[in-house]
């Protein structure tokens, strides 16, 4: 019994030590596919990996932990300090890695790119209204922010701001918002009540893939992407394809959601390669 009186303080001690060492992970995992798809397309596309492009991508990456760890603050009832002593340090990595970019390398196009990639998810998190009655307008918003971390990243690395550069950003947000319409797709109820939800969701994933090959032919043609990097979109569509055509919900959102974070690495590594090959 003494033994055990001893022993329980250690190992609630330990237990605590443990669960403030832990950093606070974003709750929304499907998003991660928001932030490393453009972070890692902006990496490797246009040339090989540089110091300052290294600097930046890892300044995304603890940026997106920064947010994490004030939501979970906010979140928590009562307020737990660890989250905030985790938001202080993480506050100062993102400064020491996303800021030498900027100041010693003379990257200052970092700076309208950096407002316009928090100019989403802060507009999303102060107006109420983009994230319940707008909610559509509100996921817009963030991934036209979001990947706007594309040609940042890609600037950084490079230190040249051309045309491919600069517009980066739009293979990555067509992927994105197709695998939206997708998701939307696959998760419509199946019962008799929400039919019309569900034909809904079947017009617009169909019309926006209806629609993609002529805005990715508007884009060669105006010389924003290579023609090449069209073809990573083959895989995308062949699922919506089979995603119409099977017409009932998935069983497990799972698996799901497992399948879609292959599915945008899977399309990363395949945008990235053509575009290595159309340089």
């Amino acid at each position: 019994m003494r033994d055990a009186d001893v022993a329980d303080p250690a190992i609630s001690r330990r237990s605590a030590l443990l669960r403030a060492l832990r950093p606070p992970l974003p709750r929304e995992h499907g998003t991660w596919a928001w932030l490393l798809l453009p972070a890692g397309t902006g990496l490797l596309a246009i040339a090989r990996p540089s110091l300052p492009g290294w600097l930046f991508f890892s300044g995304m990456v603890l940026a997106f932990f920064l947010r994490a760890a004030v939501e979970s603050w906010r979140a928590s009832k009562p307020r737990q300090p660890r989250f905030l002593v985790w938001a202080l340090v993480l506050g100062i990595a993102v400064h020491g890695t996303a800021v030498p970019p900027l100041a010693h390398w003379d990257r200052w196009i970092l700076l309208p790119l950096g407002a316009g990639i928090a100019a989403g998810p802060l507009s999303v998190a102060g107006i109420r209204l983009l994230r319940v009655r707008w909610r559509v307008l509100g996921e817009a918003a963030i991934v036209g922010s979001l990947s706007l971390v594309a040609p940042a990243v890609a600037y950084a690395g490079t230190g040249d701001f051309d045309r491919w550069t600069a517009f980066l950003w739009l293979p990555v947000a067509l992927h994105l918002w197709g695998g939206i319409t997708y998701v939307r797709l696959s998760l419509a109820p199946a019962s008799p009540r929400a039919v019309h939800v569900r034909e809904e969701r079947r017009r617009t994933a169909a019309l926006y893939h209806a629609a993609l090959p002529f805005a990715l032919a508007a884009a060669v043609a105006g010389g924003a992407m290579p023609a090449l990097a069209t073809l990573a979109y083959i895989p995308m569509m062949a699922k919506v394809l089979y995603g119409l055509w099977r017409d009932r919900p998935v069983d497990r959102v799972q698996t799901l959601g497992i399948g879609e974070a292959v599915h945008a690495a899977a399309f990363g590594a395949l945008l990235v390669t053509l575009y290595r090959l159309a340089a």
